[in-house]
């Protein structure tokens, strides 16, 4: 078991089971030094997860399934990135977005989604270009 110190918890620690580490082999942008992450959620919050950083404690991610937001993917692999997530044809991939507060309220990173390997816990970050981008939002 390793220990972390939960900055954005008020300074809570917890144990880390090594086997729940999720690897971004190259990074965040722009953490690219930070390969090494765990998500966590608040009991009272079971839609928004927090992305923990391993290798520096003040960074932190608030994320979400984009489905939550009426967001839904329709976004292709370039043969390096399902080589960096070890995809074989019936692992299980997850989405989800990054949120971000800014002066027009809650928001999120629907140009860049994470991709989640959960089988080897292996991710990346897919950044869409604009034209790549071909999202259908739906209505409530």
């Amino acid at each position: 078991m390793m220990k972390l110190t939960l900055i954005r918890f008020g300074a809570q620690e917890v144990e880390i089971d090594p086997q729940s580490v999720i690897a971004f082999p190259k990074g965040l942008p722009p953490f690219e030094d930070c390969t090494r992450y765990k998500l966590f959620h608040e009991e009272d919050k079971p839609s928004v997860f927090w992305l923990q950083s391993l290798d520096d404690p003040s960074i932190v991610f608030s994320v979400t399934d984009p489905a939550l937001l009426n967001v839904a993917y329709d976004v292709t692999l370039t043969d390096e990135e399902q080589a960096l997530l070890d995809m074989a044809p019936d692992d299980e991939l997850l989405l989800a977005v990054v949120l971000y507060k800014d002066e027009t309220g809650l928001n999120a990173n629907t140009r860049a989604p994470i991709i989640l390997n959960t089988g080897k816990r292996l991710g990346l970050q897919k950044m869409l270009q604009e034209f790549q981008l071909q999202l259908s939002i739906r209505g409530n």
